[in-house]
């Protein structure tokens, strides 16, 4: 196994993964709570939501870090379910739109917030700690 596959691709797919998981499990678990309207867009997110994508953020950016990739490679393990989330609506809206029906803004914009932003925040402060841990590593070996 190449070193890009050990220390990119596998933790972006097990992160990925878990988090498809997690938004499953959590939802059935706790039970679906309904949306919560926050101006035009209505939201679909849960506290034991965010702090199992925080806690997976976390895992992709640890494995990537033992497995001795650089800040981009951890950061890029520890977001991909939100890149793939983003991708995700960025398609149904672009068939949507050449199918002839364009959805409004306000749905845009939540699905935007519900899929990818609110998440990939929760993923990236789960990944914080592991984003530095390299350059304390490499300093202290040198030093």
């Amino acid at each position: 196994m190449t070193h890009r596959t050990k220390a990119l691709w596998v933790p972006c797919l097990v992160t990925l993964i878990l988090s498809i998981f997690a938004n499953f499990e959590i939802r059935d678990v706790i039970g679906w709570q309904g949306a919560r309207d926050v101006g035009p867009v209505c939201l679909f997110f849960s506290l034991p939501r965010l702090l199992a994508h925080a806690f997976i953020g976390g895992i992709g950016a640890y494995w990537s870090c033992r497995a001795g990739g650089s800040s981009r490679h951890r950061l890029l393990a520890a977001l991909t379910p939100a890149l793939w989330q983003t991708g995700a609506v960025v398609e149904v809206v672009t068939k949507g739109a050449v199918v002839g029906r364009l959805a409004s803004w306000a749905v845009i914009t939540s699905a935007l917030l519900d899929r990818a932003v609110i998440p990939g925040v929760a993923l990236l402060v789960g990944a914080l700690p592991f984003l530095w841990m390299g350059r304390r590593r490499a300093a202290t070996r040198d030093g």
